[in-house]
């Protein structure tokens, strides 16, 4: 994908509804060797989660609307930083999105 053009909608995670037109994407990617593409995307505030190898120091610097998870990644912590970083972002900008809630038996949840 073009770092200068990502199509957010391409990176929505499983799980969020795509064709709810006011789903949050997050993108997912790997830091460091995604770095630019991650300034581009901070950039344009779409929000990001990076998967940094085990032993790799994160970002020294980051935003609210950024987090970070270390290999190797466990699901539900990718996906409760997912819908952190979604409901962030869409508090940010003044609506409440619909966003699906991790469940600990797996079964989707109640909406936000």
């Amino acid at each position: 994908m073009d770092v200068r053009q990502p199509n957010p909608q391409a990176h929505t995670p499983t799980g969020a509804d795509s064709a709810d037109s006011a789903a949050v994407a997050v993108v997912v990617l790997r830091w460091p060797e995604e770095d630019a593409r991650r300034r581009w995307l901070a950039a344009a505030g779409i929000p990001r989660i990076l998967v940094l190898p085990a032993e790799q120091p994160p970002p020294s610097h980051w935003d609210h609307i950024e987090d970070w998870v270390r290999e190797p990644v466990d699901p539900e912590e990718l996906e409760v930083r997912r819908v952190t970083v979604a409901l962030r972002r869409s508090m940010e900008q003044g609506r409440r999105t619909p966003v699906e809630l991790p469940q600990p038996d797996g079964a989707p949840g109640p909406r936000a």
